[in-house]
Formats: C-alpha cells, structure tokens, sequence
C-alpha cells in the first residue's frame, strides 16, 4: 500500500507541474532528438535515443511513466534505510517538490534524466537488499542512460556494484560534429562552466534554497554514520558536477535520494504535512 500512495503522490505532483510549467524543448533536448552520431557527451548516453528516436510522443511517455516511477522506488529505497512507511511517503513528497529535479523534468520531457535517475534508484535499492546481480542489470541500464548515473548509485548504497554499469556507456560509438551553437560549451565545458558558474558558489539562493526543506532537515537529523555518508558522497558528486556545466539545481539535486534519507530521520510525525507543503511552495525554489 505504501507504494501506491508513493505512486499517487508523485502522479499528483507530475500533473500539476505538468498544467503549471508546460512542456518545453532543452538544449540538450535537441542533441537527443536528433539522429546519430551526436557529439559527446551525448553520443555516450545512446539507450533511450536509440529507443525514443526523434519521437516526441515516445519521449512524453517515457518522461511521465520514468517520474511517476520515481515515487515508489524512492520510497523503496528509503525502507531500505531504515525508513518508516510514513516517513517513505514525505520523502517522495520532498523529491517532487524538488525544482531542479522533477520539476525541471517534468517541463523538459526529451531529457535523459528521468530513467537514468529511476535506474540509478533501483540499482542502489537492490544492491542495498543484498542482491548485486539485479544491481548491477539496473546499473548497466543506467549507464546506457547517462554515464553518470551507475556513479549516483554506488553513493546511494554505499556499494561498489552499479559502478560495474559504467562499461554500458556508449565510450566505443562514433561522436558526430558539434554545431555552432553549442561549440563553446561542448569544446571547452570546463573553461565555458568557469565563467558561466562565476560568483554562483557562494551564492546561497543558489546553492541552498532550491534544496527546499531537504537541508534543514538534513543538517538537523540524528547521527547516522551510513546515511551522512551516502548523503555527503551524493553532494560532492552533484556539486563537482559544476565545474563541467552551466546548470546547477538541475546537477546538484541529483543528491536528493541521499540528503532525503537522511532528512525524514529528522521530522516529527505530526509535522509531515506542513513541511511538505511548504516545501512544495518554496518561493525561494528558483526556476
């Protein structure tokens, strides 16, 4: 039961964002539509552009089914954190209230994101129930997906096993040219995110509030040495992946699975509701 009312929340969630943000075409989104070869780092990520093609209905469909699939693998995972179904349910509630996560996903179907991320859930979830072959299937499918997922993973369950999913990632395929409109950020990421990220490190608005009620209630949880390091690995990898990128709630919240894991430790019963409404409110959130 708990994870239908995962599954009821999150399918709530998408289709409110859904009416509130509409649907728009990334940059990214673009590389993904289009047909091979693509130019790195897009021709590493070739399983759902190679299922999806150019589309867009069956991106739509692979977007929705892929976010609203996010609501009980979280809340599997959590249990397997310890977490009480009560608390499984707030932090699925935590997860859709999240901008640059499901909302950003929610208004860009044609992304890769939404099953790389649901994949790097499972993997972790299995490898975490003690069943690493299972682990290691999700994880080759998440490599398939974005070749930085099997990565989240392994932070997320502390294992070495979705790391195995990195060989699925499109390293041997032909990279195609790059267009004009993309050269400086695709020949020079690291220069091109220098610049574009200046004065945004230590710019709390930007680095703290798009996290909503995730932080606080992370930073205040009871000590818990496996869960604080889950969480710290899953930030230092979403943040490091600012200096290779221009976004940034969008790369940093892929730590979610872990900070909220921690989080719901941190929430008295009777409190549940309001914080996750205000979260989902954030008018601090960013866009």
């Amino acid at each position: 039961m708990t994870y239908l009312w995962a599954t009821l929340i999150a399918a709530v969630f998408y289709a409110v964002t859904r009416i509130d943000a509409g649907v728009e075409l990334s940059p990214d989104g673009r590389f993904y539509a289009s047909g091979p070869p693509k130019p790195r780092p897009y021709a590493l990520r070739w399983l759902w552009p190679a299922l999806c093609g150019k589309s867009a209905l069956a991106w739509m469909v692979l977007s929705a089914v892929s976010l609203i699939a996010w609501g009980p693998a979280l809340a599997w995972y959590l249990s397997l954190t310890g977490a009480a179904p009560w608390h499984q349910l707030f932090g699925v509630a935590l997860l859709c209230g999240l901008p640059g996560l499901f909302r950003l996903n929610t208004r860009f179907p044609i992304l890769v994101d939404p099953p790389a991320f649901l994949l790097a859930l499972v993997s972790a979830a299995f490898a975490l129930s003690g069943h690493p072959a299972y682990s290691v299937a999700a994880a080759l499918a998440a490599g398939a997906s974005k070749e930085s997922a099997p990565i989240f993973a392994a932070a997320f369950a502390l294992s070495p096993w979705p790391l195995i999913g990195l060989v699925a990632c499109g390293w041997w395929r032909a990279t195609g040219p790059i267009p004009k409109w993309a050269a400086e950020w695709l020949r020079h990421p690291v220069a091109y995110a220098r610049k574009a990220q200046a004065g945004a490190w230590l710019d709390w608005k930007v680095v703290a509030l798009p996290w909503g009620a995730v932080l606080p209630l992370a930073l205040c949880a009871p000590f818990d040495r496996r869960l604080m390091l889950a969480a710290a690995a899953g930030a230092v990898l979403g943040y490091a992946q600012m200096f290779t990128a221009v976004d940034r709630a969008r790369l940093f919240s892929w730590a979610a699975p872990a900070a909220i894991a921690l989080a719901v430790t941190a929430v008295p019963e009777g409190w549940a509701v309001p914080i996750a409404a205000a979260h989902a409110l954030n008018p601090y959130r960013g866009t």
